[in-house]
């Protein structure tokens, strides 16, 4: 039996990595992915992403999570890095840093089926920070990532072997993460398939010096780009529909009246999909093309959970440039925060540079 894909979520979580992020996103977009990302993330700002994926993952078939940055195992245990850990502290451990094993949980527990691509076994600065903090029991601290058992119907795939460190390489992206997405983009073989070529990429261009592993459970075939020349599989009676999640009766009226930043807005909501749109654009935004009419935010509501899309502006640019957000109503719904990494400088309309960025909403009637 194989699959193809049908609705995904992605999280790409970045620390001390330089990558091609506009790449990964838009080829991951073009696939079918829903798309929720973190840059340079605190660990605040990482439990947070991954309470999102958390809550988007329970009306998904497929999770993917891609990490870029560094990692390290102590005692055999695997942990993440968000940008402000210092590890100066034997207890680092469990307040500054994500163990990888919550992750795996966290998928596994909502998603049939679950890829984890980590490209985080680079040399740790930080490991020498750790290993004085822990004077004896600094011999627990191992060289790059520990090998890990996926559970039933998971795959996860480092950017080399168990113990040993992977290459940044000279470019922006490096080998594992370079090859990847290449092979994602252009690839119409099953996983496995996929992950042998990137294998033979990487040794090729590190020349031997790093093998890309993984260890797989997968109970079926999984294509990010099918052939069409894939084998029709044998016919199943329909799956029931993944559960949908958990919505108020009403988080909002079907319309409403809210301000932003000067502006009137209006607020529509169709069972759980939230749209906000201008009604009344404050005279800079009317300089940058904004009308009446134009979205500014679309989504979907999870309790009182908001994730979706959200638009900046640019009179030079036809239409809005999307990027990825997530938010609360609060203040008893009276109010929405809504947060992501917005796009801070263009070239030819195209995002080459981001910056956080934080839009509010207060309800008028």
């Amino acid at each position: 039996m194989f699959m193809r894909k049908s609705f995904f979520l992605f999280i790409v979580v970045f620390a001390f990595a330089g990558i091609e992020t506009d790449v990964y996103a838009n080829v991951l977009k073009q696939l079918g992915f829903q798309v929720i990302d973190g840059f340079d993330l605190d660990k605040v700002a990482f439990e947070r992403k991954l309470r999102d994926f958390s809550l988007a993952l329970r009306a998904a078939e497929v999770g993917l999570f891609f990490y870029a940055g560094h990692g390290m195992q102590v005692a055999g245990q695997n942990y993440l890095l968000p940008v402000d850990a210092k590890a100066e502290t034997a207890d680092a451990l469990d307040w500054e840093m994500v163990r990888l094993d919550l992750v795996q949980r966290t998928m596994e527990r909502a998603a049939s089926t679950n890829i984890i691509f980590l490209d985080a076994c680079r040399n740790n600065p930080l490991a020498r920070n750790l290993a004085r903090a822990m004077g004896t029991r600094s011999v627990d601290i191992g060289r790059g990532l520990a090998p890990v058992e996926s559970g039933v119907g998971t795959l996860i795939s480092f950017s080399t072997q168990p113990g040993n460190v992977a290459l940044d390489g000279a470019g922006r992206n490096s080998p594992f993460a370079g090859a990847l997405v290449k092979r994602i983009a252009m690839s119409n073989d099953d996983l496995s398939g996929l992950l042998i070529d990137v294998r033979n990429d990487v040794r090729k261009e590190t020349q031997n010096v790093q093998v890309p592993w993984e260890h797989s459970a997968l109970t079926r075939r999984f294509y990010f780009n099918p052939a069409t020349s894939a084998p029709t599989p044998t016919p199943q009676p329909p799956a029931p529909p993944p559960p949908s999640p958990p919505l108020p009766t009403v988080l909002f009226p079907s319309r409403s009246v809210w301000t932003h930043n000067g502006s009137v807005m209006s607020v529509t909501m169709a069972n759980n999909k939230i749209r906000i749109l201008y009604e009344e654009p404050r005279a800079g935004m009317v300089a940058e093309g904004v009308r009446r009419g134009t979205l500014l935010f679309e989504g979907e509501a999870f309790g009182e959970r908001l994730l979706g899309t959200a638009f900046v502006f640019d009179r030079r640019c036809s239409g809005g440039i999307p990027y990825q957000v997530s938010g609360d109503a609060l203040q008893g719904r009276q109010r929405i925060v809504i947060t992501g990494q917005a796009p801070s400088q263009l070239d030819s309309c195209q995002p080459v540079q981001y910056r956080p960025d934080t839009l509010v909403f207060d309800r008028r009637n």
